[in-house]
């Protein structure tokens, strides 16, 4: 796996377990303490202001000094009521429980002759004031297994009470209050509104103004003002009728406990951390019910969006973004989600941050971590191919000490590295030492690296220069043209290893060779051109061709001038002497011949066509057939090569067959045969065409055996049977042909004494044959 796919798939399992866990702890509330104390550092910051509307009548220790020990006789709130229906007070609501039955003794009377009803007195005063909101509240678990009872106002009470309300808070899990329920459906007749909404709705039916309806499927959040915010009298002053009558007028009073040791008291969201009376958060809630200042948390889906767009942007930054960047951007992505959360609380809306920051958080080092790990694997991975697959080069191999795991890499690394150095070092100095120009160019034809030789050729400041343009400024015009469609030519072609001729302005000849160069993965890199002087291989060539052309035709003419002569003055010639002249006149044009084949052999290419092996030894034998027949010789032909085809040159074959049986007539005594015997052979598991030629003769000289095919060998001794002697020079000849063609030649002296010449070519087809 590469670097690539593996980082790949490191950011995908971390950006699915990161967008997995914001969602578990946003929808599981397994963040909700600490969301909870970004929200009430937020609330610190809410700017909102009590409404004119609400006043707390408080029953403080004052109160108690003056109305005595808690719980007090309800007939106690008579004169409260009384005072504040004459002021006009738009509604009364009691933050205390009057669910229980209440007579007592009458003043006075300790004896206890005669007992007054508590309950019916503060009936009679609620009904007389008009606009008393009493409350009530649900005991859980209830009775009979049910989940709940209801608990209201004991009977003369409740019915005297203008509206009756729920005095329910809801506490998190931190027992701090921070929302409320405007209404509870806890039966199956009816809906409960919340004391401050049964006050707030009977003040605004009294002005005419409509009632508030708030859902009963959600909580209210709700902004805190701490005590001293609202304005608030004491109890005692409003019974005693202390407080002017416009104070009151057209308010809603609240009426509950505010000293410390009655124990309404809640833990709130306050800066100060303090507890707060019951009767304060109900005024909190009226506040907010009044301004319509509730807070309400944003629908799932945009938590949702709210909490994973930080995260993704991160997982984008991870993985194109530089570490530095990305640590930066973790940091302001971190402050963007707090802030946005703060801003939103600011509009009276909730998203909760710290599913986010927790999973911004842990994604930067994990992120870190499995990229460190990743390019740890993915290094060590590398240099441990590196070691393996090192070029055996003469550098310096840097020895180093084992560490932990990171040390040995940064010094594997560091090794690496300077392996690399001494290797470009060395090929710079490998290239500069090279005998011949060489650059090496990319796929634009551009020089990256150039040797001494080179500039020498194409001039100087070869760096990023264009081959083309160089090559085109030193060559010949007539050159010009294929040699530029040899730079440009696909450098992947079948010819990549084919060399270029071309001629320089200054008539210099060089050949052009070029070569890829290649990745570790096959991927062209560019191209190695080399260039070789071959001025003086040309000019030798030209001297040779020009020998060539001596001996094919400054030689052949005085011989072929000779036989003409011969045969113009047969008659004047003795026969004997004519036949000798003649015998010598034609092995001079054999020589010759022989001579310039072999030589141009040697410099021309290989040129194959499809020849009948069969045919090269009927025709070479009917060639000779003159000569043999003058001395009584026959040739008998076995020919079991079923028709074999070998790919060759026709000419060289054919004079290659000549020589042979020339050598054969030459050496048979008169009235001798010639045998040869033509088949197929299998050779490991190469098709051969075998020709094995034989004759009568006195066979070869063990002296001459060793060197028979080399030029110029020769017995030195004339053959008494055949009374001719020879030049040595055929049959290095017959052996240039047969060996460029691929086979095999060999001479040894027959059973019969005579001398045998076996021949082997390969078969154009190459059929193996079974072997017998």
């Amino acid at each position: 796996m590469t670097l690539r796919a593996r980082l790949a798939a490191e950011w995908l399992i971390i950006a699915l377990f990161s967008s997995v866990l914001v969602i578990i702890l946003l929808l599981g509330g397994f963040t909700q303490r600490l969301d909870n104390l970004v929200y009430d550092v937020g609330l610190s910051f809410q700017s909102i202001a009590p409404s004119d509307e609400i006043i707390v009548i408080a029953i403080d220790e004052p109160s108690l000094d003056a109305q005595g020990s808690w719980p007090w006789s309800r007939e106690a709130y008579v004169p409260l009521l009384d005072n504040l229906g004459k002021a006009g007070a738009g509604a009364v609501a009691f933050d205390i429980l009057f669910t229980e039955p209440q007579n007592e003794s009458l003043r006075g009377d300790p004896a206890g002759t005669g007992v007054v009803n508590a309950d019916a007195a503060l009936a009679e005063a609620m009904a007389r004031n008009g606009n008393v909101v009493a409350a009530m509240q649900f005991l859980r678990p209830g009775s009979n297994g049910q989940e709940q009872d209801r608990l209201s106002p004991v009977s003369p009470i409740a019915q005297a009470a203008a509206a009756t309300g729920h005095v329910e808070l809801i506490t998190d899990n931190d027992t701090v209050v921070r929302r409320v329920a405007l209404c509870l459906d806890k039966t199956a007749d009816r809906e409960t509104p919340h004391l401050m909404v049964a006050a707030l709705n009977h003040s605004r039916r009294s002005k005419g103004e409509t009632a508030s309806n708030p859902h009963c499927d959600m909580p209210y959040a709700m902004p805190f003002l701490p005590a001293a915010a609202f304005r608030t009298t004491s109890f005692s002053s409003a019974a005693n009728g202390e407080i002017p009558a416009s104070f009151f007028r057209d308010k809603i009073v609240l009426v509950g406990a505010t000293a410390a040791g009655l124990g309404d008291q809640h833990r709130v969201p306050a800066v100060q951390g303090e507890a707060s009376p019951g009767i304060i958060v109900m005024a909190n809630a009226l506040n907010a019910l009044i301004q319509d200042r509730f807070i309400t948390p944003a629908p799932t889906w945009a938590q949702l969006v709210m909490a994973l767009l930080p995260l993704w942007l991160l997982l984008a930054l991870l993985w194109r973004a530089r570490p530095r960047t990305v640590f930066v951007a973790a940091l302001i992505l971190l402050a963007l989600t707090l802030f946005l959360s703060l801003a939103l609380l600011q509009l009276q809306l909730w998203f909760a941050p710290v599913a986010t920051i927790i999973a911004l958080i842990l994604v930067y080092p994990l992120w870190g971590w499995r990229r460190l790990q990743a390019a740890s694997d993915y290094m060590g991975r590398e240099l441990d191919r590196m070691d393996d697959g090192a070029a055996e080069v003469p550098i310096i191999d840097r020895q180093f000490r084992p560490a932990d795991i990171v040390t040995e890499q940064a010094e594997k690394l560091a090794s690496a590295i300077a392996r690399l150095r001494d290797m470009r070092r060395f090929v710079s100095n490998t290239v500069a030492s090279l005998p011949d120009p060489m650059v090496v160019v990319d796929e634009d034809r551009h020089i990256v690296m150039a040797n001494q030789d080179a500039e020498d050729m194409l001039g100087s400041d070869l760096n990023d220069a264009d081959l083309r343009e160089r090559l085109r400024i030193l060559t010949r015009a007539d050159s010009q043209e294929p040699l530029i469609e040899y730079l440009n030519s696909d450098a992947k072609s079948e010819d990549e290893e084919s060399i270029f001729e071309f001629r320089t302005r200054q008539d210099q000849h060089f050949a052009m060779r070029r070569s890829a160069v290649l990745s570790s993965t096959s991927e062209r890199l560019g191209t190695i051109f080399y260039f070789a002087d071959i001025t003086d291989i040309r000019r030798a060539d030209r001297e040779r061709e020009e020998v060539l052309q001596l001996l094919s035709h400054d030689m052949r003419g005085p011989q072929a001038a000779i036989l003409a002569l011969l045969d113009q003055n047969r008659a004047n010639t003795p026969e004997a002497l004519r036949n000798r002249i003649v015998r010598q006149a034609r092995r001079t044009l054999s020589l010759a011949d022989n001579f310039v084949d072999i030589a141009r052999m040697t410099a021309q290419p290989f040129t194959p066509e499809d020849v009948l092996f069969g045919d090269l030894v009927a025709e070479a034998s009917e060639d000779l057939w003159p000569m043999a027949s003058a001395r009584n010789i026959r040739f008998e032909v076995d020919d079991r090569s079923d028709a074999a085809f070998v790919a060759g040159e026709r000419a060289s074959l054919s004079r290659t067959f000549v020589n042979l049986f020339d050598n054969a007539v030459k050496y048979s005594p008169d009235g001798g045969t010639i045998r040869v015997r033509l088949d197929r052979i299998v050779i490991d598991k190469v098709a051969y065409v075998r020709c094995v030629i034989e004759d009568e003769g006195k066979g070869i000289d063990k002296p001459i055996m060793e060197r028979l095919f080399t030029a110029f060998a020769s017995t030195q001794e004339k053959n008494k049977a055949s009374k001719v002697s020879g030049v040595g020079l055929g049959l290095h000849y017959v052996q240039t042909v047969i060996l460029r063609h691929g086979g095999e030649i060999s001479a040894d002296n027959a059973e019969s004494g005579g001398a045998c010449f076996t021949l082997l070519l390969p078969m154009l087809d190459e059929e193996l044959l079974e072997e017998e």
